[in-house]
């Protein structure tokens, strides 16, 4: 109860139920014993009650609810497979950062336990009291803490309530690992028994080398210790900034441990500056300009501390801590009122005109103190019980001998013990020696791919899971990676289900799988060290049957900037990977879609449920993100199609288009009750006039008039036909696209301002991006920067034929960056596919870029 409460509420049934087994297995007094046996649990438990009692009563106090939010603390999102249970022991490669062992119980720690089922089973009478009984009782707890592992024991979780608290039904492995450990150890007594009655001397080793097997191929974390990095000592200063950027101040995952009195995290004016820098500070705050001072202070502990103040008149103090029953203050000896600070929850109190002596401290509660007094008494019932025995004991009375128990200690025992305390000598001395010596030099993935990316990462490949799948199922796909160079960066994996069209069917930001240990940051990676990163998949719900397109890339974490891929000379060729061709099929069960717009309305055999919008307004020439829900009320029997509209203020179609109600899952298949989900992007045209717009649907084949969804505003784009100054005039062509007309140069706070002016050929259908690289003689790019133009604020497909763009981009600098001539590239791509835009003029390359000018750095 007081290492792991959540361990003690699982294990608790096990406890008494071996309680009342051990009362079952006695020939009298089977009442009295079973009496003891729930008594002595019962009192441990009662002797932790200045824990648990507290804790559960003043739960409601802070925010222990967000330590069940789905997806990563929830039970059913948490659920192993009967693989896993069963999943043996494999050796981690050494140079892997994050092994991530399976949560299993093992297939050699079971099998190692089937011969004291089989001794069970064949009815041979056993020379051991309650042998049989022991067996068949663990035989049973591992078989249903096993289960409770299972998505198939649900409907138990939903029944027991109190098993949320659980959060992981993997952590039901715990008592698992000790029923196990018994019937493993029945399972060495049997064999002691059946050798000792058949083959003198060999009965001493064979038990014990079958147990020892059992600890070496299935307990074994590891064939090799797993070292961690050496990190530079931690400050205060540090873990605060590390909680501040974390939002999790004073918690241990999700604020859980905050007052419900705090609402938003206290701002460096009510923690004091002081903090940040690693600075001792004064708990203690005065207002500022009221006079007041800290004469003097002295804090004990954090629980307990005493100021010295003046203050000229009655005064608001503010201590930085937040409150929670329990904190006290006395001003000059006498109790005061405390308060709450709106939102932030800080202790608050009134102190009078004068200087004063006022004392901090946490202590008791009439709860705590009740609980505290439980767990006391039941100490001293227990001493004075212990004493009672000890005197009712007639001097010279021997004690009876104890019976032979189920178990009793063998000399094999002695020759295990032995050989466990050794275990870990052989594997630091040994196995882990082997084990660097075998290392990989590539990771073993399931689909190699070695690439190398911006910033100095290397991909080796990656893993999925499956490439057929359901729509309503989920997918994992693992990379494998590595530094190439030291790196401050912090980098992170991406991955992306999309269609032909570039239409993201996949939830956004996918987090890692439940069974995946996340590496530490790119920083820590050492040299010769690689890291896997997993991610597990969701299609949106309502995803139609199809071919799907699965892309993977890595960003930045800080500042999101996408690592382009680089080829063999380093130069960036695309800004991701495409990885692999996904099949997926219709859902194991229907969906039943929740539009974020209800707007029901039917179109003959079909009704539109709702749609979804990312924004309602938008400039010409930009795309907004629409999604239409459907649903078939009746075998459509024909393909159909849907027509979006853009209407102006008189009722005009300004704009429209058809679409499939459900991308390239034609109606015609649709069977009763299907809910299907159609994405489109809705371009707005470069030359659509500003004003607002109303959205429509309507559908062609059928005459149910037609749906307003919601209204857009339009704005237009400032443009200009007159040409921009540029330092260095160019005159490169890309294409039907546009035409560089040249650039300038100038030094900016990140490195390099380079400020391009491109003059529009046309209005093209695709938002492509610009590159400008910066390289050295040897092709390496040292400087980068991707992006749709203007800062993202001018995306091709809004341009029209003359105009001119001005564009701005930023290169920083790398601080090794050495001293020379490089060559300024740019270039224009699909973000999409990574295909370049064909260059001709000036500078052209034959791999589609231009170079425009040489840069001489100091």
């Amino acid at each position: 109860i007081l290492t792991h409460n959540i361990f003690a509420l699982i294990a608790s049934p096990l406890l008494f139920g071996y309680a009342a087994l051990v009362a079952w297995q006695q020939r009298e007094g089977r009442g009295r014993v079973l009496a003891w046996g729930l008594l002595s649990l019962l009192a441990g438990v009662a002797l932790s009650a200045y824990f648990w009692l507290p804790a559960l009563a003043e739960r409601g106090l802070v925010y222990s609810d967000r330590l069940l939010a789905p997806p990563i603390f929830t039970w059913y999102t948490n659920f192993s497979t009967a693989r896993d249970l069963l999943a043996p022991l494999k050796p981690f490669d050494p140079q892997l950062i994050n092994p991530s062992p399976a949560r299993s119980i093992g297939l050699v720690t079971l099998l190692a336990g089937l011969p004291a089922l089989v001794g069970v089973m064949a009815n041979r009478r056993q020379a051991r009291p309650g042998f049989a009984s022991t067996v068949i009782f663990f035989a049973a707890a591992l078989f249903g803490y096993g289960l409770l592992n299972l998505e198939v024991s649900a409907p138990l979780w939903r029944l027991i309530r109190p098993l949320e608290l659980v959060q992981f039904p993997w952590r039901m492995l715990g008592p698992a690992a000790l029923c196990a450990a018994v019937l493993v150890g029945a399972s060495v007594a049997a064999l002691e028994d059946w050798l000792g009655a058949r083959a003198k001397g060999a009965w001493l080793a064979a038990p014990a080398l079958l147990a020892l097997g059992v600890v070496l191929a299935g307990s074994l974390p590891a064939w090799h210790a797993i070292y961690c990095p050496s990190q530079p000592t931690v400050q205060v200063a540090d873990l605060v900034a590390q909680e501040r950027g974390s939002h999790t101040i004073g918690t241990t995952a999700k604020n859980e441990y905050l007052p419900r009195t705090v609402t938003s995290m206290p701002t460096e004016t009510e923690l004091g500056d002081s903090l940040l820098t690693g600075e001792e500070p004064s708990r203690l705050r005065l207002p500022e300009g009221s006079g007041a001072r800290v004469r003097a202070e002295s804090i004990r502990d954090p629980l307990n501390a005493t100021f010295e103040i003046e203050v000229p008149t009655a005064t608001t103090v503010l201590y930085r801590q937040f409150y929670y029953p329990g904190w006290r203050v006395t001003v000059d000896g006498q109790p005061v009122t405390l308060t709450v600070t709106p939102g932030e929850g800080l202790i608050a109190f009134q102190a009078p005109p004068g200087t004063h002596t006022v004392r901090v401290t946490f202590g008791a509660t009439p709860m705590r103190t009740a609980a505290a007094a439980v767990s006391l008494l039941t100490l001293a019932a227990l001493v004075i019980q212990r004493l009672k025995d000890e005197g009712a004991r007639e001097p010279g009375r021997r004690k009876k001998p104890v019976p032979p128990s189920a178990f009793s200690l063998q000399p094999s025992a002695l020759v295990l013990l032995v050989a466990c305390m050794l275990v870990p000598v052989v594997q630091l001395g040994v196995l882990d020696r082997l084990a660097v010596n075998r290392a990989t030099s590539t990771p073993a993935a399931q689909y190699p791919l070695p690439t190398d990316v911006a910033g100095g990462l290397r991909l080796y490949g990656y893993d999925v899971s499956a490439t057929r799948l359901a729509a309503d199922e989920a997918l994992d796909v693992a990379w494998y990676a590595a530094m190439r160079a030291p790196t401050t960066r912090r980098f992170r994996p991406a991955v992306a289900v999309e269609d032909e069209a570039g239409l993201m069917w996949s939830v956004l930001n996918p987090l890692p799988p439940r069974w995946h240990r996340e590496p530490s940051e790119t920083p820590a990676w050492g040299p010769s060290q690689y890291a896997q990163w997993a991610r597990h998949v969701h299609f949106l719900p309502g995803t139609p049957p199809g071919d799907y397109l699965l892309y993977g890339w890595v960003f930045d974490r800080d500042n999101f900037e996408t690592l382009s891929v680089l080829d063999e000379a380093g130069n960036a060729v695309a800004p991701r990977l495409r990885l692999e061709t996904l099949t997926v099929t219709r859902p194991r069960q229907p969906f039943r879609l929740e539009p974020p717009h209800p707007t029901p309305h039917t179109f003959g055999p079909l009704t539109l449920l709702g749609y979804a919008l990312d924004r309602t307004s938008a400039a010409a020439g930009e795309a907004l993100s629409l999604a239409l829900y459907w649903r078939s009320d009746q075998p459509p029997g024909a393909d159909l199609l849907a027509r979006v509209a853009l209407l102006d203020s008189r009722g005009q179609t300004a704009y429209s288009f058809e679409m499939e109600p459900a991308n390239g899952y034609p109606t015609g298949q649709w069977q009763a009750g299907d809910e299907w989900l159609g994405q489109t992007r809705l371009r707005l045209p470069a030359a659509l006039p500003a004003g607002d717009y109303v959205l429509a649907v309507s559908a062609p084949d059928a005459s149910d008039g037609q749906q307003s969804l919601a209204t857009i505003s339009v704005s237009a784009p400032e443009r200009s036909f007159e040409p921009l100054r540029v330092d260095s005039p160019n005159g490169a062509a890309f294409g039907e696209v546009a035409v560089l007309e040249g650039y300038s140069l100038a030094p900016s706070a990140e490195g390099l301002s380079v400020a391009l002016a491109w003059r529009a050929a046309s209005s093209p259908p695709v938002s492509y991006s610009v590159f400008v690289h910066l390289s050295d003689a040897d092709g390496r790019v040292w400087a980068q920067s991707d992006s749709a133009p203007a800062g993202w604020t001018r995306p091709t497909t809004g341009w029209v034929a003359g105009e001119y763009v001005r564009d701005e981009h930023a290169l920083p600098l790398p601080p090794d960056l050495p001293a020379g001539d490089y060559t300024l590239w740019v270039g224009l791509y699909d973000p999409l596919s990574g295909a370049r835009v064909p260059a001709s003029g000036r500078g052209a390359s034959p791999d589609q870029r231009v170079a425009v000018g040489i840069v001489t750095l100091p």
